[in-house]
């Protein structure tokens, strides 16, 4: 996975270990304005945590098996 401040989106990859390549497999929309920068699993694998430095927030994240990233309610 990877952060994109500027666009405001966490791409999420799968890596190709025999030909040595990522595979994008998702982009995920963050709040407009938010500014992901960084990203920290929970322990149990289900959520993600974004550090958002343009709003100087932190959010709770859903994710899936898929790569896909949703905000948790």
């Amino acid at each position: 996975m990877a952060t994109d401040l500027g666009a405001d989106a966490v791409f999420t990859y799968r890596l190709d270990t025999l030909a040595g390549t990522l595979e994008r497999v998702a982009v995920n929309p963050m709040r407009a304005g938010s500014g992901p920068r960084h990203l920290a699993f929970a322990p149990g694998g289900d959520l993600v945590y974004s550090a958002d430095e343009l709003s100087s927030t932190v959010t709770c994240h859903r994710y899936d098996a898929t790569g896909e990233v949703s905000p948790a309610s």
